[in-house]
Formats: structure tokens, C-alpha cells, sequence
């Protein structure tokens, strides 16, 4: 009988507990593939369309996205030959997608270890190349995992920080006077993107002076 009294107290608590965390629990809000365009087109300062013939059968004049849609083919955001649903929840390898072609980004060989999952494998891996997206621990960039609002709205505006802010001949000037932290070499760098890859986490801070020797000396401010 006590065996009993227990076990029911416990349920009770146990109820009371799951009931608390999903009542405080925060809601993932999701976005859908059209919601997206629309904030590229309009954060991104894109003009509109001048053209009513649809770029896609699917997406006609009706279409509370239709001129989004229209904005961002000509926009090279979108490719015609790959098609679209405006309602479906955004994914990880549509962002990345979106967001390279955004960049104008010239895609390259590389592939991750789920590329067979994607219909963009070459945009997932440059994505993941520019820094908007990383691996998981297996390596997996999991192209199908849906991307919340929150998510959607960092991303975007990482990449429009990058394209606003960027200058192809702006050198950083290191005086050797700073503080410099000696680094490893990184297992990739990619000069003309700026971009430097180690294969475990750095505690490097913005501003930082970083400096590795593989024959020539480098010197870099993060």
C-alpha cells in the first residue's frame, strides 16, 4: 500500500514539472520559404520586378510572394531550374542557398559528409567555407533541419554585415607594438575571403592580433 502511495505522489509531481517546463518553455517560431525571400528581398534593398510572366508555374501573380520570388531570380538568388515552395518551413540548405547566391560567391568542389542529402551540397559546403554555417561534431551539416525565425534573422544579417562592410583591398595594419598571440596553423585559410579555419574551438576575440609561421610569416587581426 505504501509501494502505491508513492508511485501516485511521484506522478503528481512529475506532472506538475513537465506542465511548469512547457508552460515556460520558449516557442520556436517557424518561417516559411516565402517569408524568407521576402526579408532577403527587402533587407537586402533589392528592387522589385518589372515583370509580370512568372518565373516559376507555381508562384503566379495571386501569390502574396509573387514579386519576391521575381525580385530574387533576377536577383541571382534563386535559379529557375530549381524549384520552389513558397510554404514550405525554410531549411538549412535553402539559406545557405539563398545566402551564397546572395554573395555571388563562386562555388567550389568541396562537400560535406551528408551531400547526398542535398539539393545544394555545393552551397551547403561554400556556407560553411564563408562561416554562416558549421558542421556538426560528425562532420554532418544536416541540409534538411529546419531553420527557426531567430536562426533566419542572425544569418541574414551576418551575410549583409559581410557584404556591406567588405572591401577587397582593405589590408589590415598590424603594429608589432600590440600584443600578438602566436597561433597554430590553421588547417585552411582562404586569403581572398579572409577566412581561417582551425579544427578545434580558438578563444581568439574580435581585433585580436594573430600570428603562425609556415614558411611565411602571417599576421592577421581578427
Amino acid at each position: 500500500m505504501r509501494m502505491r502511495q508513492i508511485s501516485k505522489a511521484l506522478q503528481i509531481i512529475l506532472c506538475i514539472f513537465m506542465f511548469v517546463n512547457v508552460g515556460c518553455s520558449k516557442k520556436v517560431e517557424s518561417i516559411t520559404v516565402g517569408e524568407w525571400l521576402e526579408k532577403i528581398v527587402i533587407n537586402a534593398n533589392i528592387p522589385e520586378s518589372t515583370k509580370s510572366n512568372p518565373y516559376f508555374l507555381n508562384i503566379k501573380e495571386d501569390n502574396q510572394y509573387f514579386s519576391y520570388v521575381q525580385a530574387s531570380v533576377e536577383w541571382g538568388i534563386l535559379d529557375t531550374t530549381q524549384p520552389i515552395d513558397v510554404g514550405s518551413l525554410l531549411t538549412k540548405e535553402f539559406v545557405a542557398y539563398t545566402l551564397v547566391n546572395l554573395m555571388h560567391e563562386e562555388l567550389n568542389a568541396a562537400a560535406t559528409k551528408d551531400a547526398s542529402k542535398s539539393n545544394f551540397p555545393e552551397h551547403c559546403a561554400k556556407s560553411i567555407s564563408l562561416g554562416i554555417f558549421q558542421t556538426d561534431k560528425r562532420g554532418m551539416f544536416n541540409p534538411l533541419e529546419k531553420v527557426d525565425r531567430v536562426l533566419a534573422d542572425e544569418k541574414l544579417n551576418l551575410v549583409l554585415g559581410y557584404i556591406n562592410n567588405y572591401d577587397s583591398k582593405d589590408i589590415t595594419q598590424v603594429d608589432l607594438n600590440e600584443d600578438i598571440i602566436e597561433a597554430e596553423i590553421p588547417i585552411g585559410f582562404n586569403e581572398s575571403e579572409k577566412i581561417i579555419r582551425y579544427r578545434d574551438e580558438v578563444n581568439f576575440n574580435e581585433k585580436d592580433i594573430i600570428h603562425w609561421n609556415d614558411g611565411d610569416d602571417q599576421y592577421f587581426r581578427v
